[in-house]
C-alpha cells in the first residue's frame, strides 16, 4: 500500500511493484492511511506531505500498534535526528529520497521477507487466526467474520486474556473514537462466536476475550 502525496511518484513506485509481483493499493490522503487494517499491510508512507512532519509521524504511530503491518517510510529529510525519529515512530525501515528504484523495490521485498518469517498465525486454545489471509476458525471451523471483526478479535487475542481499553480497540481498528460503533460491532462478534469464545465486558475499561481449551468442542 503507497501513501505518497505526489502522484506521479506514486504511480511510479506504483508500476515497479506491480511488475515486481505485488498487489498494490495507491492513496493519496494522509487521513486515508486511518482507513488501513494493518493486518498483512505492508505500508509505503512518505513523511514530506504539505502537512506538517508530525502528522505523518503520529500516523506511523498508529499504524505501528497494528497487528502484523510492516512499514517503509521514506522522505527527503535525510538528518540523523529525521531517521532516529521516523524509526522510533514505528518504521521497519526509512528510505532517503532520492533513491533508486531497484533499490526501493529490493527494500520492499527484504521487509516481505521479514513479514514471512514472522508470525502469521494467532492461536489461542481452540482459537487459530491466519493474519495474511485474514480468517478466523475454532477447532478447523471458519468463522464468518466482517474485516472489522476480524480486526477486533485479533487485537484482542493478542492480548492474551488481559483487557483491551476501549480506547484502544477504537483507535486501533477505526482511526479514532467510533463511538457506538464499537458496541455495535462487539454485539455483532459475540453473536458469531461459538460458546469455547467468549467476549467479557470489564466495566469502565474494556473488554477481554476468555478462550476455553482447544478441548472444548466449538
Amino acid at each position: 500500500m503507497l501513501l505518497i502525496p505526489n502522484q506521479q511518484l506514486r504511480l511510479l513506485l506504483g508500476w515497479h511493484l506491480q511488475q515486481a509481483g505485488y498487489r498494490v493499493t495507491l492513496l493519496g490522503e494522509l487521513a486515508q492511511g486511518y482507513t488501513v487494517t494493518g493486518v498483512g499491510v505492508l505500508l509505503v508512507l512518505d513523511l514530506d506531505w504539505p502537512q506538517t512532519w508530525d502528522e505523518g509521524l503520529q500516523l506511523a504511530v498508529w499504524f505501528s500498534r497494528q497487528p502484523l503491518g510492516l512499514m517503509l517510510m521514506i522522505s527527503a529529510r535525510n538528518q540523523e535526528t529525521d531517521i532516529v525519529a521516523g524509526l522510533q515512530a514505528g518504521a521497519d525501515d526509512y528510505l532517503v529520497k532520492p533513491f533508486g528504484l531497484a533499490q526501493f523495490v529490493a527494500r520492499v521485498q527484504a521487509l516481505a521477507r521479514r513479514w514471512q518469517k514472522g508470525q502469521t498465525v494467532l492461536q489461542s486454545g481452540a482459537l487459530t487466526l491466519d493474519l495474511l489471509a485474514r480468517r478466523g476458525f475454532c477447532q478447523g471451523q471458519e468463522l464468518p467474520l466482517t474485516p472489522h471483526e476480524f480486526h477486533l478479535l485479533a487485537l484482542l487475542t493478542q492480548a492474551q486474556g488481559e483487557v483491551v481499553s476501549r480506547q484502544m480497540l477504537q483507535e486501533q481498528v477505526w482511526g479514532a473514537t467510533a463511538g457506538r460503533t464499537l458496541d455495535t460491532h462487539i454485539l455483532g462478534l459475540r453473536k458469531k462466536l461459538p460458546p469455547a469464545l467468549q467476549i467479557t465486558t470489564v466495566h469502565r475499561l474494556g473488554y477481554r476475550l476468555v478462550v476455553t481449551p482447544a478441548t472444548r468442542r466449538c
